[in-house]
């Protein structure tokens, strides 16, 4: 994968603004896609998790979540639904980045003041290190959420590959095989 760093100027005769930073998705199709699911434990907590990525036509569709089972009960996801961009396919890595919505809610099922946003930025780290990925595929998620505690926010100090933690169900599959696409 590939950081790449556009710069514009933030004063011209065009355009005046504050700096601003964001995610640019550049997708090679021949790198392949990648698809997974699983689950790994995170502050003693058992995380869900799911992606995949199709082509309908000539449109690429995406689906991801995660879910952080509380101790209490309770469960906080973060969620897209076709928002997500194309993976970033790098050897056996998969970088996702896109948009979703953050929820939770307690063990009744009632939303938990404060622990709602919608329209965020999500960004996701897959690692497939082996067939059967228990114990060997790695996996990261981070989220944008302004909410205190924000449930499914990772560790990022050093990259999302340094923080990436074990699965301990599931599998990821990067590149997906080319006959699956």
């Amino acid at each position: 994968a590939y950081t790449l760093t556009l710069s514009i100027p933030t004063a011209n005769v065009y355009y005046e603004a504050a700096a601003f930073e964001d995610a640019l998705a550049v997708w090679d199709p021949n790198a392949g896609f990648a698809t997974g699911g699983g689950m790994f434990v995170l502050g003693g907590d058992r995380v869900s998790f799911g992606f995949s990525y199709t082509i309908s036509g000539s449109k690429l569709r995406s689906g991801f979540v995660a879910v952080r089972h509380m101790a209490n009960g309770g469960v906080c996801r973060v969620k897209s639904s076709n928002q997500m961009n194309a993976a970033a396919v790098s050897g056996k890595t998969a970088t996702l980045s896109g948009r979703g919505n953050y929820s939770c809610s307690d063990a009744a099922g009632n939303p938990v003041p404060g622990q709602s946003q919608g329209n965020i930025t999500i960004a996701a780290y897959a690692e497939d290190n082996s067939t059967s990925g228990i114990g060997f595929d790695k996996f990261w998620v981070s989220n944008a959420a302004a909410v205190t505690p924000n449930y499914l926010q990772m560790p990022a100090s050093g990259g999302a590959a340094a923080n990436a933690v074990l699965l301990t169900g599931g599998n990821v599959q990067v590149p997906q095989p080319q006959g699956r696409r």
